[in-house]
């Protein structure tokens, strides 16, 4: 790059007007004829190293994901139970009770369900659980 960068420089001085064509014409053939300052390095100076990779993982994945929630201390609960204890008995918190949350479970009883409001939220929400759900 050292040449290019010497060769635009007496391109804009020849341009400028500061170099005439004869002086021009014979710093281009110094900056063209000189050595580069970098050496290059012969590629069959230095052998290559032959490498080889044994690539023999047998390793598989067995890990199974069961009761995952119970990793974290929570209690697995039947949908199909809490369904039919919010379709009965929703009015009084019955499902609430079931799965442990037993402060929803006494507002539920002095509310009706929240006003039967909360009995149907909560109807719909139980519809779309897993089979058996996490508390």
């Amino acid at each position: 790059m050292p040449k290019f960068d010497d060769l635009q420089k007496l391109k804009e001085l020849h341009d400028s007007g500061v170099v005439n064509d004869e002086e021009y014409e014979t710093q281009k053939k110094k900056i063209l004829d000189a050595p580069d300052s970098e050496p290059q390095q012969a590629q069959a100076a230095q052998p290559q190293p032959q490498i080889v990779i044994n690539n023999t993982n047998m390793n598989q994945n067995t890990n199974q994901n069961v009761a995952a929630g119970a990793a974290f201390g929570l209690k697995p609960k039947s949908k199909w139970v809490s369904l039919l204890l919010c379709l009965f008995l929703g009015f009084v918190g019955a499902h609430k009770f079931y799965e442990g949350k037993i402060g929803l479970g006494i507002i539920y009883i002095f509310t009706g369900g929240l006003f039967f409001i909360g009995v149907i939220v909560d109807f719909i929400q139980l519809l779309f659980k897993p089979d058996t759900y996490y508390v």
